[in-house]
């Protein structure tokens, strides 16, 4: 029970921190993070993080979460195993606003004050796999 409530508050400071622009959004990040972004390709480390959010995302974007499903939660020592669905709204600069939503797995790590941080992260487009054409007549 401790986990899923050391879960709830890290995804309720994620929202508020994205959704403001806020770069104490990082503080969420171990200083080992490696996240694999849909967009971003991976970011090694907290300062990497941190310069991607103020330097490449923010100010070319603006974005929200617009929602967080934590659909499977495994509690291992002090790690948390997640997988679940996510959607964002962007409006990248100069263009229409649209909505991104897509699958992730992400393993979060508890620090010396009891509190989760983001260890590991990959994160998928929803966008629907297709097989080949040379595939698709093909049932087994």
């Amino acid at each position: 029970m401790a986990a899923l409530e050391g879960l709830k508050k890290y995804r309720k400071l994620e929202r508020e921190r994205y959704n403001a622009r806020d770069i104490t959004l990082t503080d969420l990040f171990a200083q080992d993070a490696i996240i694999q972004s849909c967009g971003a390709g991976t970011l090694r480390g907290r300062a990497a993080l941190r310069s991607f959010f103020q330097n490449e995302y923010w100010p070319g974007n603006k974005a929200e979460i617009l929602q967080t499903s934590d659909d499977n939660i495994v509690e291992v020592g002090d790690y948390l195993i997640v997988s679940g669905s996510f959607t964002v709204g962007v409006e990248p600069k100069g263009g229409a606003y649209n909505k991104q939503a897509g699958r992730y797995l992400a393993v979060f790590k508890k620090d010396a004050s009891g509190n989760y941080l983001l260890w590991r992260e990959s994160g998928l487009d929803a966008e629907p796999v297709r097989a080949p054409k040379s595939l698709e007549n093909r049932r087994s």
